[in-house]
């Protein structure tokens, strides 16, 4: 058996007028979410490597 370990993802950005409140209202370009795509799989390969 496997055990991986997981980034923890906030769920309060998907709250409704939550303070961290994700919408798409404001604009984010791709290559902020291409990055953070990228750095989240690299931690998480060195973190179950």
């Amino acid at each position: 058996n496997e055990s991986w370990n997981e980034t923890y993802l906030d769920p309060s950005v998907f709250y409704i007028k939550g303070k961290y409140e994700a919408t798409f209202q404001k604009q984010i370009p791709t290559i902020i979410l291409d990055e953070l795509a990228t750095k989240a799989e690299d931690y998480t390969c060195s973190a179950n490597a």
